[in-house]
């Protein structure tokens, strides 16, 4: 269940009599208790969706029931637009007369009213007790949990990306992909699938945008995905704009992993702009108009180890990424990334090791993969 991982509450300790034997649980035990669980997970992602923290069924005891409800609020509260349960895998479940223990490890999907989405795997220790003939849970431990509230942390990126690399050189501290300069860029569009990450991971972030300017210059407007990983059982992942020296602010629009998003920035006026971020495989669409001054100086295709407190977040292990219809209007025409001349931009670290490669542009000049080494 999600609730106590919110709160990271404790076992209610209750005073019920148990025989001092502990027992192995029977088949019709275990289906029991297993259902009971099963349905408070149900009532919980009903409540939140339809907004109502008191909706907390009858699966519980009083005492319980009303801490769900409290967490119901908080989640609410804390911009909580739905919760789903992805997966449950069972451990053991044991009775001691009228009480017993079921442990489960569970992966959840917290989706939040300002985007991002957060995927969360914990392990749960139940207490039920049997009251009124039938079982009921009356506590939920997470043991393993190392933190509290989900919130995507505060990243920014390298106002100075490109200016660290000597002249005919292709390496970044925190950049992958591919970047033109030359002429007037006033448009830049590109597409990728969203990777997936193991809950496992370790600490580490990763941000797919485009982006105009910011290669040898101080201004930047771009709007991408970002996959934030805890750590500890956790990953978020969500959509975002940015307009330097401001930091990235999330958008309304859910990516999850494997989901292929389209991003496309225009500008329609002067210092007036148009960003459109669409996930092709929900449908789902968003629009935004920014204003903002920029020197058009470039456009660029990349995946990005993000900044955090003014320094680079450890790259994220997301595999592979592959990037396709990429272009930019330079000068008032429409061209590929070959066309454009874009030269390819490896990211290393401290040693100069590469962390992440781009691979040849493919046959039609606008695709290409990043390779996580």
């Amino acid at each position: 269940m999600l609730i106590t991982r919110f709160l990271g509450a404790g076992l209610l300790l209750l005073a019920l009599a148990a025989p001092v034997y502990a027992t192995q649980v029977g088949p019709n035990d275990e289906a029991a208790i297993r259902e009971v669980i099963e349905r408070g997970n149900a009532t919980q992602m009903r409540a939140i969706a339809l907004r109502d923290p008191t909706a907390v069924g009858e699966h519980a005891i009083v005492e319980y029931q009303q801490r769900l409800m409290r967490t119901n609020r908080s989640l609410l509260s804390n911009g909580v637009a739905g919760i789903d349960l992805v997966n449950i895998e069972w451990g053991p479940i044991t009775i001691d007369g009228t009480t017993a223990s079921a442990t489960t490890f569970e992966t959840w999907r917290t989706t939040y009213a300002a985007g991002p989405t957060e995927f969360a795997r914990d392990r749960n220790v139940y207490a039920l007790v049997f009251d009124d003939a039938v079982w009921r849970v009356a506590g939920n431990e997470h043991p393993d949990s190392r933190r509290g509230p989900a919130a995507p942390p505060d990243t920014e990126r390298d106002p100075d990306p490109g200016l660290d690399i000597p002249a005919g050189q292709s390496t970044s501290s925190n950049w992958s992909g591919y970047a033109a300069r030359g002429g007037e860029i006033t448009s830049v569009s590109g597409t990728w699938r969203v990777p997936e990450i193991a809950l496992d991971a370790p600490f580490g972030a990763d941000a797919a945008w485009v982006g105009i300017g910011g290669l040898r210059t101080r201004d930047l407007i771009q709007a991408g995905t970002q996959q934030i990983v805890s750590g500890s059982g956790t990953v978020t992942y969500q959509a975002w704009i940015e307009k330097l020296p401001e930091v990235s602010k999330p958008l309304p629009l859910t990516v999850l992993p494997g989901h292929t998003v389209s991003v496309s920035i225009d500008l329609q006026a002067t210092d007036t702009w148009l960003i459109s971020l669409t996930n092709t495989t929900t449908g789902q669409s968003l629009l935004r108009t920014e204003t903002y001054s920029s020197s058009l100086s470039s456009a660029e295709w990349i995946q990005e180890a993000p900044f955090s407190r003014r320094r680079v977040l450890p790259l994220s292990e997301f595999g592979t990424i592959t990037f396709s219809a990429g272009s930019a209007v330079r000068d008032g025409a429409s061209l590929t990334i070959a066309d454009l001349g874009a030269r390819a931009i490896s990211l290393i670290d401290n040693n100069r090791r590469a962390l992440a490669v781009p691979s040849p542009l493919g046959l039609d000049g606008a695709s290409f993969s990043v390779i996580r080494s």
